[in-house]
């Protein structure tokens, strides 16, 4: 059972009881490149300007402005045995 923290306006002041344990479940640097290449160096080029992640998904990287950088929406699948309780 996952703790109720509704209640708690800034999470950094709770106690330990509220805590919860964290689970990998994905290891996106560890991700098959596809191919992809980068103009700077990266230990996986398709995470090149990660900036946002919704809902453990989708991870999103802009361009920055730049002519070398890609813009990338990368959709994640995650099968997780055990599942999660």
């Amino acid at each position: 059972m996952r703790p109720d923290v509704t209640d708690i306006a800034d999470l950094s002041t709770a106690d330990d009881s509220v805590a919860v344990a964290k689970r990998l479940l994905a290891d996106v640097v560890a991700s098959p490149t596809l191919g992809t290449t980068s103009t700077q160096p990266q230990t996986n080029p398709l995470l090149d300007h990660v900036e946002g992640q919704l809902v453990g998904i989708s991870l999103i990287s802009d361009d920055n402005s730049g002519a070398t950088p890609t813009t990338r929406v990368l959709n994640l699948a995650v099968a997780v045995w055990p599942p999660l309780s």
